[in-house]
């Protein structure tokens, strides 16, 4: 599973004219990412503090896979910090993935949660 998760990942990369050796792997393993968001977080503003990082794309969270979530807090986190110490912030786009309806039920793809009001929330 992580084997193709990484195949992935390069493959997506190299689209973007990314090289894999460009690529950090964090060493966190499949839904383990919740149980060490804080030093994520002081990791990734790390990496973003050290690099010349323009814009990070991120998921959104969604109560969906708890690795995108903890990816969600991370990333809000290590920008928060970065803004806390007077250092430049990288634009943050998030990304849809799915969650459960929270009305209907079912899985939903492809668009945020609802924000309040019942009206899906869109970054643009």
């Amino acid at each position: 599973y992580a084997a193709l998760r990484q195949e992935e990942l390069v493959d997506a990369m190299a689209l973007a004219g990314l090289p894999p050796a460009r690529l950090i792997p964090l060493g966190i393993a499949d839904q383990e990412a919740a149980a060490v968001m804080a030093g994520l977080a002081q990791r990734l503003a790390d990496l973003i503090n050290g690099g010349d990082i323009g814009c990070l794309i991120t998921h959104g969270y969604e109560g969906g896979h708890p690795d995108h979530d903890a990816a969600a807090f991370a990333v809000q986190a290590a920008t928060a910090l970065l803004r806390s110490r007077g250092l430049p912030v990288p634009a943050v786009l998030e990304m849809a993935g799915y969650h459960a309806d929270p009305v209907e039920g079912g899985l939903v793809t492809g668009r945020f949660l609802p924000a309040e009001g019942g009206m899906p929330e869109t970054v643009l």
